[in-house]
């Protein structure tokens, strides 16, 4: 693929590919190894330098004005104040004395289009620093919004490579489910050995925590690996369809602690149906899945995250 001439090399842009695994229905591998994959192109920020850092606010504070609590910033949110707290009970790293500080990362992302005629799109990832005050953020001569990857849609040589392939069709259930793989393959990506040794051992002791993905709702159901729309359509909750109607409610508020969870019972359903599509060829709208709750993909953050039992729970959605 040919990217715009401005995503060059020189801009510390690069170029990256991912591999999303081919399920067919009523086709059985012995293993995901064995499953054909299909490989997708992408671009990337090769490295990201903050120029403002000076005014980032590494420590979290409450704020009050006269007798009322105030939250205005992320740096003064209750989520990041504990944050805060839960790594300054860490242990230093071995041999190292330096003050512990998080920073918080923002990332906001939506598909595009560039044209009002024709499919001219693009699908552009955005990184901000919740350290950093809103007034910077607002402003779009500060130039503190960083790209950070150009994503790929499911492109249409995957109908190609599925008939050379299977010589079938691709169905709609089908395509849902490789956008949901792809979004993941692509974080997964991100999320790679050297993030990971930043989140863990990090050099100058700013633990990157993420505190916010703005998307639209159709993105938010790829982030989530639920249904969209489905009998529980929320991607915090676990709130019914049919009790929408009772939002802003003192019944909605007590239903919204039955948040979502990303524990061991999850990623074992996860597994489940990815075992029953591979293994055993079931559709990935099969009925067997309906007691998983829709679960047939992997999730990045869950793969790439749920090893630090306390870290986990930093990515919220």
């Amino acid at each position: 693929m040919n990217w715009p001439s401005h995503l060059s090399a020189e801009d510390r842009w690069i170029e990256g590919s991912v591999k999303i695994c081919l399920p067919c229905m009523s086709i059985r591998f012995k293993s995901e190894e064995d499953v054909p994959e299909f490989s997708i192109e992408l671009v990337l920020i090769s490295s990201l330098q903050e120029p403002t850092a000076k005014l980032f606010h590494y420590i979290p504070f409450k704020l009050f004005w006269k007798s009322m609590r105030v939250i205005s910033e992320v740096y003064n949110s209750d989520a990041m104040i504990t944050e805060h707290e839960k790594i300054q009970s860490q242990p230093n790293e071995p041999g190292c004395n330096l003050e512990k500080a998080i920073a918080a990362v923002l990332v906001f992302s939506d598909s595009t289009h560039l044209t009002n005629f024709g499919v001219a799109s693009l699908w552009p990832g955005y990184l901000l620093w919740g350290n950093q005050t809103k007034y910077e953020h607002s402003k779009p001569s500060s130039f503190v919004a960083h790209h950070f990857v150009y994503m790929q849609s499911l492109p249409n040589d995957i109908e190609e490579a599925f008939d050379t392939i299977f010589g079938k069709n691709i169905t709609p259930t089908l395509r849902t489910h490789l956008k949901q793989e792809l979004m993941h393959a692509i974080w997964e990506l991100l999320l790679d050995d050297e993030f990971m040794e930043a989140y863990e051992h990090v050099l100058h002791r700013l633990y990157p925590h993420f505190f916010i993905y703005g998307a639209d709702y159709p993105e938010k159901v790829l982030l989530a690996t639920i249904k969209s729309l489905g009998p529980c359509p929320c991607p915090r909750c676990h709130i019914r369809k049919d009790q929408i109607g009772d939002l802003g409610t003192i019944n909605d508020m007590k239903r919204r602690t039955n948040v979502r969870k990303d524990n061991s019972e999850r990623q074992e359903k996860v597994e489940k149906a990815h075992q029953g599509i591979f293994k055993k060829g079931y559709s990935v709208m099969s009925n067997v899945f309906w007691n998983l709750m829709d679960l047939t993909s992997l999730n990045a953050f869950s793969k790439r995250l749920s090893k630090f039992e306390t870290k986990k729970r930093r990515f919220r959605q």
